[in-house]
């Protein structure tokens, strides 16, 4: 079915990327490419878009954003410019946040010795020496 859907999106002039697994990265990667050439949006509800989103991005690029659906009933979407916010992070806190996620439980809602995400993202731009060591 997946071959088929592929071959007609194909036929439209649509590019397409079959993974094997989590498309996570692909999804980012794809993101990113097409971000060398115009502007780009990537929407989803996945935290790890965003987190993969930041790390795979060049601010070389034009403008790449990401903009969470994970309650479309609300109005009020979020909208993150990915170079802007790697800007503000800077180069120290972006490399530190991908382990950072995946240390706190990437998908998952559990936490690692009662830490959520939020709390290690907070001790992360404080350079809390429990999280840096």
């Amino acid at each position: 079915m997946i071959t088929l859907i592929s071959a007609a999106l194909i036929g439209k002039g649509c590019h397409v990327i079959q993974s094997p697994g989590d498309a996570d990265v692909d999804i980012a990667k794809a993101t990113v490419e097409r971000s060398r050439h115009c502007t780009t949006t990537l929407v989803g509800e996945d935290t790890d878009l965003l987190i993969l989103l930041r790390h795979y991005s060049s601010t070389d690029n034009e403008n790449t954003y990401f903009r969470s659906d994970a309650n479309k009933q609300s109005t009020k979407r979020r909208l993150y410019n990915i170079n802007l916010l790697k800007e503000i992070l800077g180069v120290d806190i972006c490399t530190k946040l991908m382990f950072a996620h995946a240390y706190s439980g990437c998908d998952s809602t559990s936490k690692i010795f009662g830490i959520g995400k939020k709390a290690v993202f907070h001790k992360l731009l404080k350079s809390d020496p429990v999280i840096l060591c």
